[in-house]
């Protein structure tokens, strides 16, 4: 409900779509990263089921492939990810 509610408020704002129009990339990008982040979110709190992993690296992917800032969100949601599931196997996230 809550990320329903996030996405009707972004895109009931008048620049929000001006700028997506106007094809500016930064629009495009911001959504394939809070994608990409929303669906590690996803996968880490419902039982196994590849298809968020899936989903969110094809995201990360088309983070990269629109704009070079991409490619280090995707070195960076890389990183995050092998250092958050390093501390789950060693106890010290719950």
């Amino acid at each position: 409900a809550q990320g329903a509610l996030a996405g009707l408020l972004l895109a009931a704002t008048d620049w929000y779509l001006f700028l997506g129009s106007a094809q500016v990339a930064d629009i495009p990008i911001s959504f394939y990263m809070l994608a990409g982040v929303v669906l590690f979110a996803l996968h880490d709190s419902s039982p196994g089921g590849r298809r968020w992993v899936v989903l969110a690296g094809m995201t990360a992917g088309l983070a990269a492939w629109t704009k070079n800032d991409g490619w280090l969100f995707v070195a960076a949601l890389g990183v995050a990810r092998v250092l958050v599931s390093d501390l789950a196997d060693a106890g010290y996230l719950v």
